[in-house]
């Protein structure tokens, strides 16, 4: 009687061993991301950005390198020449340098793709119309990649990208909120380029307003992904000083 009892307590654990095995789920795998994970190195306490007129745009790269899973943000890399303190920064921004004014290629949608990560709030160092202080924004980080095989993309000068946000207004129709800085004389200036397959990674602010609406970051004749976000309409006039 003993032995039959504990033939059946076996024969029990291994029918139920057995139905556990067979009802494991199947291992999920992780989906790519889109963009790398960032971190970054500024501790200062961030905030939307609030105002009531078409400030200048502020665009300037926050890494510069070989893109990986993971960035660490510089905040100072767009400092330029005069901070280059090694033989690797002096090449790394000899890189998107270019000195032959006229022989590079606009930036278009046949070889430039602008995508902004709406999923991921970094901060901005901004400094345009507001005097001499400098605000910490929340911003969201944005992508800006040479999807030619050899075209050299004029960007900007001296680490300045030529570029700004839009939005739609009450009409629907988009229209600038962000106003690019006059180049008056090239001299002393250096042509910022991007060459094929390069990426910049460089941020745009996150606005608080009264007003829902529709914003995209247009490059030349190339504008990025959609994204919804609060302004306020005196954006959309633009300021004089």
């Amino acid at each position: 009687m003993k032995l039959k009892l504990f033939l059946f307590t076996i024969s029990l654990m291994f029918v139920s061993c057995f139905s556990a095995e067979k009802e494991k789920l199947p291992e999920v795998k992780k989906e790519k991301r889109l963009f790398p994970v960032l971190k970054d190195t500024l501790t200062y306490k961030a905030t939307r950005l609030n105002i009531k007129f078409m400030k200048s745009s502020n665009y300037r790269p926050i890494f510069l390198g070989k893109f990986t899973d993971t960035l660490v943000i510089d905040h100072y890399v767009n400092r330029g020449s005069m901070l280059i303190d090694s033989f690797e920064s002096f090449r790394k921004h000899f890189r998107y340098y270019h000195r032959d004014f006229g022989k590079t290629t606009k930036a278009s949608s046949k070889n430039i793709n602008i995508a902004i990560d709406t999923t991921t709030i970094i901060k901005q160092v901004d400094f345009h119309d507001i005097g001499n202080n400098h605000f910490i924004l929340k911003a969201y980080p944005l992508y800006i990649s040479n999807i030619s095989t050899k075209d050299t993309i004029s960007l900007g000068f001296n680490f300045d990208i030529r570029t700004g946000l839009e939005a739609k207004n009450r009409e629907g129709i988009w229209q600038p909120i962000e106003r690019m800085t006059f180049v008056g004389c090239p001299v002393g200036l250096q042509e910022f380029v991007l060459k094929p397959g390069d990426t910049i990674l460089t941020s745009t602010p996150i606005f608080k307003g009264d007003f829902k609406t529709k914003l995209r970051l247009r490059l030349g004749d190339t504008y990025s992904n959609e994204f919804e976000g609060y302004i306020n309409e005196q954006q959309f006039v633009l300021s004089t000083f």
